[in-house]
């Protein structure tokens, strides 16, 4: 069957026309959602891809930024993505981003993917900065998780509502701590922190 997809999938493709280097394997509809899967049949690993039905209904993994445990997704293998049934048609790959800094799709999407990376790649000093200081204050964890819900809705008023991940991710970090001492959520978060920051820095394509 998955030999049968990639085939169809690569006559469908108008002779000279750049065929995308990922493809959805399967799709099905679960309640209000889309269940995809996207399958790999690259000779390189894929970093980061973004499916969808519409401009307006998409959703990415980015393996980089943490994405089901920093894995990428391998040649020949195949990870499942849940999209929002709004009616505007069948899933379709995006854009991707491979280990060796190629990337497939629209130059459009593609740069949504890289825009991202760096928006990212940007604040992460600021972030760790807040969680440090959250340690050194010795405060309980609702302070900082405060401090990055700030952070956040400033963000969302100059962007269409839309939260930044970096400042939703902290503040839920925190937020799950409860009232406990910042210190332990705190050095939790700066270090995988960190460990983003040495994957971005490594990234290809560049950022920069």
């Amino acid at each position: 069957m998955r030999k049968l997809t990639i085939l169809l999938a690569l006559s469908l493709t108008p002779i000279f026309a750049e065929s995308p280097a990922l493809v959805v394997d399967s799709a099905h509809v679960a309640g209000q959602e889309w269940v995809v899967q996207v399958f790999n049949p690259a000779s390189v690993s894929a970093t980061a891809f973004l499916v969808g039905t519409s401009e307006k209904n998409f959703t990415s993994m980015d393996f980089l930024l943490g994405a089901r445990d920093t894995h990428a997704l391998l040649p020949n293998d195949t990870v499942e993505v849940k999209l929002q049934n709004d009616g505007s048609g069948e899933p379709r790959i995006l854009a991707a981003i491979f280990e060796d800094g190629t990337t497939a799709g629209d130059r459009t999407w593609v740069s949504h993917l890289i825009f991202t990376r760096r928006l990212i790649s940007n604040d992460l000093p600021r972030a760790i900065t807040l969680a440090r200081h959250a340690i050194a204050q010795n405060l309980e964890a609702t302070v900082p998780a405060q401090w990055f819900r700030q952070w956040d809705e400033r963000y969302r008023e100059t962007n269409n509502g839309e939260s930044h991940p970096l400042w939703l991710a902290a503040e839920m970090v925190f937020s799950h701590a409860g009232r406990q001492k910042a210190d332990e959520p705190a050095q939790e978060l700066i270090q995988t922190l960190e460990q983003v920051q040495a994957r971005l820095a490594e990234s290809k394509p560049g950022l920069w």
